[in-house]
C-alpha cells in the first residue's frame, strides 16, 4: 500500500504555526491515511514544506526558528 501524504490537513497545520508559533518543526515523515505504514519525506518535499511555511511567515520569517 503507498503511503499518501495529507496536504490539505499538514497546510492547514503548518498556517496555524505560521501565524501563532515561534519554533516550527517538520517531522520528515508521515503516516499513511490508514496510519499502519510511515513513509519519510525526501529532500524536495521537505524543501517545498520549509519554503511554504517561509511564505505564510511574511514579516514574522526572521523571528521564527524552523
Amino acid at each position: 500500500m503507498k503511503a499518501e501524504f495529507d496536504t490539505a490537513e499538514s497546510n492547514r497545520l503548518l498556517r496555524l504555526a505560521a501565524t501563532h508559533a515561534d519554533i516550527i518543526a517538520f517531522p520528515g515523515g508521515w503516516a499513511n491515511t490508514t496510519g499502519d505504514a510511515l513513509q519519510l519525506a525526501g529532500i524536495a518535499q521537505m524543501e517545498e514544506r520549509i519554503g511554504y511555511v517561509r511564505g505564510l511567515l511574511g514579516d514574522r520569517a526572521d523571528a521564527v526558528e524552523n
